[in-house]
């Protein structure tokens, strides 16, 4: 098995919304988590728009997702 890691895809093309659905219970573990996988959202489709939806806690995160 190789050790290499694979190229990340890059998703070039139309307009994407990707929205992030946090609790803020934990906030200082979740940032970094938040702030990481922005990041990645940046490299991977450069032209996205990151829209970030906080919700009080981890039970409120699929009612969030259900109404996206």
């Amino acid at each position: 098995m190789t050790q290499a890691l694979q190229p990340r895809p890059r998703l070039v093309g139309q307009k994407q919304t990707i929205v992030i659905v946090v609790g803020s219970y934990n906030t200082k573990f979740v940032q970094g988590m938040v702030n990481h996988a922005a990041r990645e959202i940046e490299v991977l489709a450069p032209s996205a728009v990151i829209v970030l939806r906080q919700v009080p806690g981890a039970f409120e995160i699929p009612l969030a997702v259900k109404e996206i």
